[in-house]
């Protein structure tokens, strides 16, 4: 069994391609593809939630050590004797 491919025909060109036109078209696009919601959350994970976190974390090991580091002196400058 064989498939036979269907001639779509043309579109007919009614108007102008014009920026107004583009946005329209984008929007329903945006609005109408299922993934877009998941991909813009994971570009904002990606973007801004991934940072976030590696900043947290780079703060609390520095004051960490920090801490470490101050105990550190005050018990080689304690007297205990």
């Amino acid at each position: 069994m064989s498939a036979v491919a269907q001639r779509i025909p043309p579109l007919e060109r009614t108007g102008r391609l014009t920026q107004a036109r583009v946005l329209v078209s984008e929007w329903t696009k945006l609005r109408s593809v299922r993934s877009t919601k998941w991909a813009l959350a994971a570009a904002f994970v990606l973007s801004i939630g991934l940072p976030a976190l590696a900043a947290a974390i780079v703060a609390a090991v520095s004051s960490l050590v920090t801490a470490v580091v101050l105990v550190a002196w005050a018990f080689s400058n304690a007297s205990f004797g």
